[in-house]
């Protein structure tokens, strides 16, 4: 009776730590694409800085968010990042233009993955 006990204690904290990383997950890739989505649709140095930050926010979260999201994607994002800050630099205006859909769709990539549970 007591083995049952712990265990389904234990089950229901495991639950509820699955619970709180899908929120968790949820929440930092609303945040990452509301700062995605606020970069100016043209490149410019002045979005570097926007750019900056939204990598900077990305590197402090992506710890915990490699606990649950695959490695390609995750790196698909920051590459995407990257690239976009030097196409921003160098104001290469398609290049950029079309690198900042891409981070877009990768991070509702993850999104749609999270929600389908996969």
């Amino acid at each position: 009776m007591k083995a049952s006990l712990i265990s389904g204690i234990l089950l229901l904290i495991l639950l509820a730590l699955v619970i709180l990383n899908a929120v968790y997950i949820r929440h930092t890739m609303h945040d990452l694409k509301d700062l995605a989505q606020k970069f100016p649709a043209h490149a410019s140095p002045q979005a570097v800085k926007q750019i900056q930050n939204f990598s900077d926010t990305f590197e402090k979260k992506i710890c915990w968010l490699q606990l649950s999201v695959s490695y390609p994607m995750l790196d698909r994002i920051s590459e995407l990042g990257s690239m976009l800050e030097i196409y921003a630099l160098a104001e290469a205006h398609s290049d950029y233009a079309a690198t900042r859909a891409l981070l877009l769709d990768a991070i509702k990539d993850v999104e749609r993955l999270e929600k389908s549970g996969n």
